[in-house]
């Protein structure tokens, strides 16, 4: 119950952020964009099969992309805001261990992270719905497998912002997005330069958020490849870690 109570507060402060509820909205109307200009002006996509599976796989990428992004700005400053402000000395001094508090951020961050990438898959599919009309359980299950890699940065950025300031937490947070997004060409062009910087690249992939692998399910999900669906598993280990990797850490935080 604490730790719920705790994830409701931080929900509560980061709904008052209406700069980022803005940056949001047009985030939504970008999304929302592609559909509406299908719907007035069908072309080539509204009759060709393999036209419309690769426009609807592009719309369920497009959500995620923007779901991301969104989500690292949103939590980038859940636990530094309570350390900068010191308040987290006032719900230390409740009946409150360090491993709830951080626990509740967590679940906090969660919230707000998804309930922000939902809205947007929901403009998406209905989008795709009222647009297209078709492919929409494949749809609807590739944005559903998108919700994932948003928990894992989701976890990973707070884990962060309880060791660094908030910005530094978010630009690590967006550097970690796109390695993990172009981690693939990036290792090809490391492997150009020399072999050592190859490897080195090809060594951090191994733990990198491999967002490049969840892109290509979510894309094969649509276009009915048959694709592995060890990426996802991965995922879901990769954010229990950082969880509970976060949870332990901060309960030898000085704060």
């Amino acid at each position: 119950m604490k730790v719920i109570i705790l994830a409701s507060n931080v929900f509560r402060r980061q709904r008052k952020r209406v700069a980022f509820w803005v940056i949001g909205a047009i985030c939504a109307c970008l999304v929302a964009l592609p559909f509406i200009l299908l719907a007035v002006q069908p072309g080539e996509v509204s009759v060709d099969e393999a036209a419309a599976r690769e426009f609807a796989a592009a719309g369920c990428g497009q959500a995620a992309v923007f779901g991301l992004l969104l989500a690292v700005g949103l939590c980038q400053g859940t636990a530094s805001y309570e350390i900068s402000r010191s308040t987290i000395h006032l719900i230390l001094a409740r009946p409150v261990t360090r491993r709830q508090c951080m626990a509740g951020m967590f679940l906090g961050a969660e919230l707000s992270a998804l309930s922000v990438y939902l809205a947007l898959a929901a403009v998406c599919w209905l989008g795709m719905a009222l647009s297209l009309g078709r492919y929409l359980a494949e749809s609807l299950a590739a944005l559903l497998v998108m919700a994932v890699p948003v928990v894992l940065i989701t976890s990973l950025v707070t884990l962060l912002s309880a060791w660094m300031p908030g910005y530094a937490a978010g630009l690590t947070g967006y550097a970690v997005f796109l390695f993990s997004l172009f981690s693939k060409p990036l290792e090809r062009a490391a492997a150009a330069l020399h072999p050592f910087w190859g490897s080195l690249v090809r060594g951090a992939n191994l733990f990198s958020l491999r967002l490049d692998r969840m892109f290509e399910l979510s894309g094969g999900i649509v276009n009915g490849s048959g694709l592995s669906w060890w990426p996802l598993a991965w995922e879901l280990v990769y954010a229990i870690i950082v969880i509970v990797l976060g949870i332990w850490l901060f309960s030898y935080r000085k704060v």
